[in-house]
C-alpha cells in the first residue's frame, strides 16, 4: 500500500503536517465522507481514528469508511485494546 510511506514520510520533524482525530462513535457514512473531503482539500497528512469508548460503531467501520472515501493514511489512537485493526497504516 502506498500510504504507508506517506505517514512515515510526514511524521519526521521538523516537516509540519497536520493530522485530524476521528471519533469512530461520529462515523456515519455523510460525516466520514465530508472529512475525508476536507482533509484532502487541505491536505491533512493523515487521520488518526480511535476513541475513548465505543458505544455506537467499531474502529474496523471507521476504518472501512475512511477507505471508500479517501487514500489519507490512517493511525489508529487506540484506547482498549478491541481499537485495534490490521487495515490501519500504523498505531
Amino acid at each position: 500500500m502506498t500510504s504507508n510511506r506517506k505517514v512515515f514520510d510526514t511524521l519526521p520533524l521538523p516537516k509540519k503536517g497536520i493530522i485530524f482525530l476521528l471519533d469512530p462513535d461520529m462515523c456515519t457514512p455523510n460525516y466520514v465522507q465530508a472529512v475525508c473531503v476536507q482533509a484532502q482539500r487541505h491536505e491533512v497528512s493523515c487521520l488518526l481514528v480511535g476513541g475513548s469508548i465505543l458505544k455506537k460503531h467499531s474502529i474496523q467501520e471507521a476504518i472501512d469508511l475512511v477507505r471508500k472515501y479517501s487514500e489519507i493514511p490512517i493511525v489508529l489512537f487506540p484506547g482498549p485494546d478491541q481499537e485495534i485493526s490490521q487495515d490501519a497504516d500504523a498505531i
